[in-house]
């Protein structure tokens, strides 16, 4: 016998977390490499809608990579300044998250790296600032 066919509203590459679809990719990211707390998932689409737009691989991978390879940033303090600050994810990392780490590296914290890193986990809004 032939099985069943899927509803046609039916999207695997889709799934929906507390009345939000997210691209299943992206909610797998948000979970499990960015580690978001949980009861910050559902605040990061409603704030921020325009990240679910957003591609993993080509945009929101490099940003954490950033964060947590470049900055060094702890990853469970990474998902608590996204859970937080969620338009983090939507800032460019070359025209905003660099040149803003950067001044605020330089500048402001003169070199000290591990206080940069302190800053932004306390303060993630930091990183919407126009340093222009």
């Amino acid at each position: 016998s032939k099985a069943e066919p899927k509803h046609k509203e039916y999207d695997p590459r889709f799934c929906t977390y507390r009345g939000v679809r997210w691209p299943r990719a992206m909610l797998k990211f948000i979970v499990e490499e960015a580690r978001v707390p949980s009861s910050r998932i559902s605040y990061l689409a409603l704030e921020t809608p325009q990240i679910l737009s957003l591609s993993v691989p080509k945009n929101l991978a490099p940003k954490l990579s950033f964060l947590q390879n470049e900055l060094q940033i702890p990853p469970s303090s990474v998902g608590a300044m996204i859970g937080r600050y969620p338009i983090l994810l939507s800032l460019s990392l070359d025209a905003n998250l660099r040149p803003t780490t950067e001044y605020l590296g330089t500048e402001l914290l003169r070199g000290d790296k591990s206080a940069l890193a302190l800053l932004l986990a306390a303060y993630p809004q930091v990183l919407g600032l126009n340093i222009t």
